[in-house]
């Protein structure tokens, strides 16, 4: 606009010049012409200041094919440029659980985007249940570990199938037609691998879970076994099975809660009643047996387990019953259960281990 501005003010001081020549103006149009060239100038004047003030400040503007003299998209400003300014975040609070594998945490994020975790929380580990799937002659048998949590599961204490012409062990049972089994939840198992297998002939078994000594001595439902479909003393279900061997196996449950004199005290009771009730019964002893090595969070645990086992040593041989080691088999190199028989993580055997349980009975009585 100022170069404009310029050009109209020379041309018209070329004009004045050449009309100058032609014409001698008087003064009063002398006047005139000073006075409209200094409105030019201060035309010119005006346009540059506010172009300045515009921001413009010198810059030459495009105005080619623009009929309105438009400023172009392209043209720069002297203008400064600076961030945005800081905020004071606020964030949204999301607490995240953990899970079986996982950490949990707390995650805070603020709608700009920044975002942040703290407060983490070890992942919880699985939380398993087991369940065995005995072998058939089709099939071999195995353990499956579910977590309750999450559901991932994984097999393990795989067992051979059954032969067809049934297993080696199970010649001379008959021994076994005139016995009964006593026990908790760990003999549940041999309970379930003898009515697979047939390796005790018509032996009876009088196994509850949950049953204990001191139960028994207490005289509560929690002692007492089911025969026939009945709830019944010990001593009682031994007699009306006609049995003449008696394998016991318990304290387990005791061991948890009850010192180690306690239980003596009450199986000293259970051996008394039972040779009451049934005269000249032959009582088997069992061991108890070991305990898979973490704590339980109670008095169960591998020490003590080998302690009141030395005490069940003392208490057959004082009352002329037979005491059967059968905890020896399924030890690790520390003395606790090995992995390899236990089905849950605790005091319960598997498949595996009870293959070797019968074959440690048979040979105790000394059949092959």
């Amino acid at each position: 606009m100022r170069k404009f501005a310029a050009l109209i003010f020379c041309i018209a001081i070329v004009c004045s010049s050449l009309t100058g020549c032609l014409v001698r103006p008087n003064n009063d149009d002398t006047d005139k012409i000073e006075e409209s060239e200094q409105k030019l100038f201060d035309e010119s004047e005006k346009l540059d200041s506010t172009e300045t003030d515009n921001g413009l400040n010198g810059t030459d503007i495009d105005t080619t094919n623009n009929e309105n003299n438009e400023i172009s998209p392209d043209t720069t400003f002297n203008e400064e440029t600076t961030a945005p300014p800081e905020h004071d975040h606020d964030y949204t609070v999301e607490k995240v659980a953990p899970t079986c594998t996982g950490k949990g945490y707390t995650k805070y994020t603020c709608s700009c985007g920044k975002t942040f975790s703290e407060a983490f929380i070890d992942a919880k580990g699985h939380s398993y249940t087991s369940v065995v799937t005995n072998p058939t002659e089709n099939a071999g048998g195995y353990t499956t570990h579910t977590c309750s949590e999450c559901g991932y599961s994984y097999k393990d204490s795989y067992t051979d199938k059954l032969s067809s012409d049934g297993d080696a062990s199970t010649t001379n049972k008959s021994f076994f037609d005139n016995s009964v089994f006593v026990g908790d939840s760990v003999s549940e198992m041999l309970e379930i691998y003898e009515g697979n297998t047939n390796v005790f002939g018509k032996a009876t078994f009088l196994c509850e879970t949950g049953l204990a000594l001191y139960n028994y001595a207490a005289d509560n439902s929690y002692g007492k076994v089911t025969y026939n479909n009945q709830k019944m003393k010990i001593e009682d279900a031994v007699a009306a099975c006609g049995a003449k061997n008696v394998f016991i196996l318990l304290g387990t449950n005791d061991l948890v809660w009850v010192n180690i004199d306690k239980i003596i005290a009450n199986y000293q009771t259970l051996i008394n009643n039972i040779k009451a009730k049934v005269p000249g019964v032959q009582i088997y002893i069992q061991s108890g047996t070991p305990i898979y090595p973490k704590d339980h969070g109670n008095n169960l645990t591998n020490a003590n387990m080998e302690a009141y086992n030395a005490k069940l040593q003392n208490l057959a041989s004082a009352n002329g019953c037979k005491y059967i080691d059968i905890a020896t088999p399924f030890k690790d190199e520390n003395g606790a259960l090995d992995a390899a028989y236990c089905s849950d993580n605790y005091v319960h055997l598997n498949y595996a281990a009870c293959k070797i349980w019968v074959e440690a009975i048979k040979n105790f009585v000394g059949i092959q």
